[in-house]
């Protein structure tokens, strides 16, 4: 047995390095999944509050459009009546 180890030992350590290179490898690629995922729910919520504030936008661009339209109206009659 003996003689089997010294004989073999380079291979061994090939192995056994081999195997440590997999378990680093594994645990980078869990810790970049979890970075990924926070990345995506904070894009999530980036995109929300742009959705409520291009909603909000939207809203007073809106009630400028009406008012704007009513004093076009006003202005109209105004010209009508001179």
């Amino acid at each position: 047995m003996d003689n089997l180890i010294l004989k073999y030992w380079p291979v061994l350590i090939v192995i056994i390095s081999f195997i440590a290179w997999l378990v680093r490898l594994e645990s980078k690629v869990k810790e970049h999944s979890t970075s990924i995922s926070k990345i995506e729910e904070s894009q999530e919520k980036s995109i929300e509050k742009i959705t409520d504030k291009l909603d909000r936008v939207d809203d007073k661009i809106s009630a400028l459009g009406e008012r704007i339209s009513e004093l076009t109206g006003y202005l109209k009659r105004c010209e009508e009546e001179k």
